[in-house]
Protein backbone atom coordinates (compact mmCIF):
# COMPACT_ATOMS: atom_id res chain seq x y z
CA UNK A 1 0.00 0.00 0.00
CA UNK A 2 1.57 3.45 -1.00
CA UNK A 3 1.69 6.01 1.84
CA UNK A 4 -1.07 8.26 -0.01
CA UNK A 5 -3.62 5.10 0.10
CA UNK A 6 -2.47 4.88 4.07
CA UNK A 7 -3.00 8.04 4.75
CA UNK A 8 -6.87 8.28 3.39
CA UNK A 9 -7.47 5.31 5.24
CA UNK A 10 -5.83 6.65 8.61
CA UNK A 11 -7.62 9.59 8.20
CA UNK A 12 -11.00 8.00 7.13
CA UNK A 13 -10.77 5.49 10.76
CA UNK A 14 -9.27 8.76 12.60
CA UNK A 15 -12.99 11.23 11.38
CA UNK A 16 -15.46 8.39 11.50
CA UNK A 17 -14.12 7.22 14.83
CA UNK A 18 -14.05 10.78 15.75
CA UNK A 19 -18.13 11.33 14.88
CA UNK A 20 -18.96 8.48 16.90
CA UNK A 21 -17.24 9.45 19.68
CA UNK A 22 -19.07 13.03 19.63
CA UNK A 23 -22.43 11.70 19.08
CA UNK A 24 -22.27 9.67 22.10
CA UNK A 25 -20.81 12.44 24.30
CA UNK A 26 -23.70 14.82 22.59
CA UNK A 27 -26.02 12.44 23.35
CA UNK A 28 -25.08 12.05 27.11
CA UNK A 29 -25.37 15.72 27.34
CA UNK A 30 -29.00 16.09 25.76
CA UNK A 31 -29.85 13.58 27.91
CA UNK A 32 -28.81 15.30 31.44
CA UNK A 33 -29.84 18.15 30.35
CA UNK A 34 -33.39 17.55 28.51
CA UNK A 35 -34.23 14.47 29.92
CA UNK A 36 -33.11 14.43 33.34
CA UNK A 37 -33.42 18.24 33.85
CA UNK A 38 -29.45 18.50 34.94
CA UNK A 39 -27.21 21.44 34.89
CA UNK A 40 -24.99 20.78 31.76
CA UNK A 41 -21.66 23.49 31.80
CA UNK A 42 -21.73 23.64 28.56
CA UNK A 43 -22.57 26.12 25.45
CA UNK A 44 -26.07 25.31 23.38
CA UNK A 45 -23.59 25.22 20.47
CA UNK A 46 -22.34 21.69 21.94
CA UNK A 47 -23.72 19.79 19.31
CA UNK A 48 -21.24 21.25 16.59
CA UNK A 49 -18.39 22.11 18.48
CA UNK A 50 -18.08 18.67 20.58
CA UNK A 51 -16.74 17.15 16.93
CA UNK A 52 -15.04 20.19 15.72
CA UNK A 53 -12.97 20.10 19.50
CA UNK A 54 -12.44 16.33 18.94
CA UNK A 55 -11.51 17.02 15.02
CA UNK A 56 -8.93 19.80 16.10
CA UNK A 57 -7.36 17.93 19.25
CA UNK A 58 -7.22 14.54 17.96
CA UNK A 59 -6.90 14.30 14.27
CA UNK A 60 -3.16 15.81 13.88
CA UNK A 61 -2.27 13.97 16.69
CA UNK A 62 -3.20 10.55 15.25
CA UNK A 63 -1.67 11.87 12.11
CA UNK A 64 1.45 13.05 13.70
CA UNK A 65 1.85 9.59 15.47
CA UNK A 66 1.33 7.61 12.23
CA UNK A 67 3.86 9.69 10.24
CA UNK A 68 6.53 9.17 12.61
CA UNK A 69 5.65 5.06 13.06
CA UNK A 70 6.36 5.44 9.28
CA UNK A 71 9.86 7.12 8.80
CA UNK A 72 11.66 4.17 10.17
CA UNK A 73 9.75 2.13 7.40
CA UNK A 74 7.73 0.55 9.92
CA UNK A 75 4.34 1.99 10.05
CA UNK A 76 1.90 1.04 12.58
CA UNK A 77 -0.43 -1.68 11.17
CA UNK A 78 -3.81 0.34 11.01
CA UNK A 79 -5.52 -2.16 13.11
CA UNK A 80 -3.27 -0.67 15.83
CA UNK A 81 -3.66 3.00 14.65
CA UNK A 82 -7.69 1.98 15.30
CA UNK A 83 -7.08 0.64 18.55
CA UNK A 84 -5.52 3.17 20.02
CA UNK A 85 -7.32 5.86 18.65
CA UNK A 86 -10.66 4.07 20.36
CA UNK A 87 -8.54 3.88 23.35
CA UNK A 88 -8.03 7.88 23.23
CA UNK A 89 -11.43 8.46 22.75
CA UNK A 90 -12.89 6.08 25.21
CA UNK A 91 -10.88 7.81 28.10
CA UNK A 92 -11.93 11.18 26.90
CA UNK A 93 -15.51 10.22 27.15
CA UNK A 94 -15.11 8.79 30.67
CA UNK A 95 -12.63 11.07 32.35
CA UNK A 96 -15.18 14.06 32.39
CA UNK A 97 -17.75 12.70 33.79
CA UNK A 98 -16.01 11.30 37.23
CA UNK A 99 -18.28 8.04 37.63
CA UNK A 100 -15.33 5.87 37.87
CA UNK A 101 -11.39 6.70 39.16
CA UNK A 102 -9.17 8.18 35.95
CA UNK A 103 -6.97 5.05 36.34
CA UNK A 104 -10.02 3.04 36.66
CA UNK A 105 -11.04 4.86 33.31
CA UNK A 106 -7.93 4.09 31.70
CA UNK A 107 -7.50 0.69 32.13
CA UNK A 108 -11.56 0.54 30.75
CA UNK A 109 -9.88 2.72 27.51
CA UNK A 110 -7.34 0.28 27.30
CA UNK A 111 -9.21 -2.42 27.60
CA UNK A 112 -11.82 -1.32 24.72
CA UNK A 113 -8.80 -0.38 22.25
CA UNK A 114 -6.95 -3.91 22.53
CA UNK A 115 -11.28 -5.07 21.63
CA UNK A 116 -11.23 -2.85 18.98
CA UNK A 117 -7.64 -3.84 17.75
CA UNK A 118 -8.34 -7.16 17.70
CA UNK A 119 -11.67 -7.00 15.93
CA UNK A 120 -10.00 -4.77 13.30
CA UNK A 121 -6.68 -7.02 13.07
CA UNK A 122 -8.26 -10.23 11.50
CA UNK A 123 -11.12 -7.97 9.62
CA UNK A 124 -10.70 -6.47 5.92
CA UNK A 125 -10.53 -3.14 5.66
CA UNK A 126 -11.79 -2.77 2.50
CA UNK A 127 -15.32 -4.09 4.43
CA UNK A 128 -14.69 -2.74 7.63
CA UNK A 129 -13.80 1.08 6.79
CA UNK A 130 -16.83 1.73 4.69
CA UNK A 131 -19.03 0.76 7.06
CA UNK A 132 -17.30 2.69 9.57
CA UNK A 133 -17.65 5.68 7.60
CA UNK A 134 -21.51 4.71 7.03
CA UNK A 135 -21.95 4.24 11.07
CA UNK A 136 -20.32 7.85 10.82
CA UNK A 137 -22.62 9.72 8.17
CA UNK A 138 -25.21 8.42 10.23
CA UNK A 139 -24.71 10.00 13.32
CA UNK A 140 -23.21 13.23 11.99
CA UNK A 141 -26.31 13.83 10.46
CA UNK A 142 -28.46 14.60 13.81
CA UNK A 143 -25.45 16.41 14.82
CA UNK A 144 -25.69 18.79 11.84
CA UNK A 145 -29.33 18.88 12.34
CA UNK A 146 -29.22 19.70 15.47
CA UNK A 147 -26.61 22.07 15.72
CA UNK A 148 -28.06 24.19 13.33
CA UNK A 149 -31.63 24.02 15.17
CA UNK A 150 -30.33 25.49 18.07
CA UNK A 151 -28.89 28.30 16.02
CA UNK A 152 -32.04 28.76 14.05
CA UNK A 153 -33.91 28.54 17.30
CA UNK A 154 -31.78 31.05 19.19
CA UNK A 155 -31.85 33.75 17.65
CA UNK A 156 -35.42 33.79 16.70
CA UNK A 157 -35.83 33.39 20.42
CA UNK A 158 -33.61 36.78 20.83
CA UNK A 159 -35.26 38.73 17.79
CA UNK A 160 -38.86 38.35 19.34
CA UNK A 161 -37.14 39.10 23.40
CA UNK A 162 -35.88 42.27 21.66
CA UNK A 163 -38.90 43.33 19.73
CA UNK A 164 -41.78 42.70 22.55
CA UNK A 165 -39.54 45.28 24.72
CA UNK A 166 -41.31 48.27 25.19
CA UNK A 167 -39.92 51.45 23.74
CA UNK A 168 -37.37 52.87 26.27
CA UNK A 169 -37.74 56.62 28.28
CA UNK A 170 -36.32 59.40 26.45
CA UNK A 171 -34.38 59.83 29.29
CA UNK A 172 -33.23 56.40 30.02
CA UNK A 173 -29.58 55.55 30.14
CA UNK A 174 -27.87 53.26 28.08
CA UNK A 175 -26.18 50.98 30.19
CA UNK A 176 -23.93 48.03 28.61
CA UNK A 177 -23.43 45.73 31.51
CA UNK A 178 -20.04 43.51 30.82
CA UNK A 179 -19.71 40.35 33.20
CA UNK A 180 -16.18 38.39 33.08
CA UNK A 181 -17.45 34.90 34.83
CA UNK A 182 -14.50 33.24 36.59
CA UNK A 183 -12.28 35.79 36.39
CA UNK A 184 -9.69 37.02 39.65
CA UNK A 185 -8.73 40.58 39.64
CA UNK A 186 -5.61 39.27 40.38
CA UNK A 187 -5.17 38.43 36.69
CA UNK A 188 -5.81 41.80 35.50
CA UNK A 189 -3.45 44.38 34.86
CA UNK A 190 -6.50 46.92 35.87
CA UNK A 191 -5.55 45.78 39.29
CA UNK A 192 -2.04 45.12 39.27
CA UNK A 193 -1.41 42.41 37.27
CA UNK A 194 1.65 42.32 35.46
CA UNK A 195 1.24 41.07 32.19
CA UNK A 196 -1.19 43.28 30.08
CA UNK A 197 -4.62 41.16 30.34
CA UNK A 198 -7.05 43.72 30.15
CA UNK A 199 -5.64 46.75 27.77
CA UNK A 200 -9.62 48.50 27.02
CA UNK A 201 -10.26 47.92 30.92
CA UNK A 202 -7.14 50.08 31.59
CA UNK A 203 -8.27 52.83 29.02
CA UNK A 204 -11.75 53.02 29.79
CA UNK A 205 -10.72 53.28 33.43
CA UNK A 206 -9.01 56.75 32.65
CA UNK A 207 -12.31 58.44 32.60
CA UNK A 208 -14.52 55.70 34.75
CA UNK A 209 -15.32 55.11 38.72
CA UNK A 210 -12.74 52.14 39.68
CA UNK A 211 -14.24 49.93 42.74
CA UNK A 212 -11.27 48.22 43.80
CA UNK A 213 -12.92 46.52 46.79
CA UNK A 214 -15.84 44.36 46.00
CA UNK A 215 -17.55 41.36 46.83
CA UNK A 216 -19.99 38.85 44.85
CA UNK A 217 -23.48 37.88 46.39
CA UNK A 218 -22.97 34.02 45.53
CA UNK A 219 -19.92 31.78 45.50
CA UNK A 220 -20.96 30.73 41.99
CA UNK A 221 -22.32 32.02 39.11
CA UNK A 222 -26.19 31.27 38.67
CA UNK A 223 -27.46 33.20 41.70
CA UNK A 224 -24.54 36.41 41.87
CA UNK A 225 -26.13 36.93 37.59
CA UNK A 226 -29.49 36.94 39.32
CA UNK A 227 -28.53 39.36 42.34
CA UNK A 228 -27.08 41.66 39.22
CA UNK A 229 -30.73 41.46 37.65
CA UNK A 230 -32.75 41.85 40.71
CA UNK A 231 -30.67 43.62 43.19
CA UNK A 232 -31.51 40.71 45.51
CA UNK A 233 -29.63 39.19 47.83
CA UNK A 234 -28.75 35.86 46.76
CA UNK A 235 -30.48 34.31 50.11
CA UNK A 236 -33.71 35.86 48.99
CA UNK A 237 -33.57 34.28 45.16
CA UNK A 238 -36.18 31.33 45.82
CA UNK A 239 -35.24 28.88 42.82
CA UNK A 240 -31.75 29.98 41.99
CA UNK A 241 -29.96 26.71 42.92
CA UNK A 242 -28.65 23.33 41.37
CA UNK A 243 -32.16 21.71 41.23
CA UNK A 244 -35.11 23.86 40.14
CA UNK A 245 -35.01 26.46 36.85
CA UNK A 246 -33.74 29.79 38.15
CA UNK A 247 -35.41 31.05 35.27
CA UNK A 248 -38.60 30.90 36.27
CA UNK A 249 -37.66 33.18 39.97
CA UNK A 250 -35.68 35.26 38.06
CA UNK A 251 -38.97 36.00 35.64
CA UNK A 252 -41.06 36.23 38.32
CA UNK A 253 -39.58 39.08 40.34
CA UNK A 254 -38.64 40.74 37.27
CA UNK A 255 -42.51 40.66 36.65
CA UNK A 256 -43.39 42.25 40.48
CA UNK A 257 -41.15 44.41 40.15
CA UNK A 258 -42.43 45.94 37.03
CA UNK A 259 -45.71 45.92 39.15
CA UNK A 260 -43.79 48.07 41.94
CA UNK A 261 -43.76 45.19 44.26
CA UNK A 262 -41.08 45.68 46.36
Amino acid sequence: MNNSSRVHQVISVAVSAIVIAAALEVSGLAVKQQILGRIVFVSYDFAWMTPLAYLLSVLPAVLIVDAVWRIPGRPLHLATVTGALSAVLVFSLLVPYSAIAWWASAVLAAGAGLQVRRLAWSADPTRWIPRLQMVAALLLLPLVVAGVAVRITRANAETRAISSLPAAPANAPNVLLLVLDTVRSKNLNLYGYARETTPELVRLSETSTVFDTAFSTSSWTLPSHASMFTGQPASELDGADWIRPSLVSLCNILAMRGKGMP
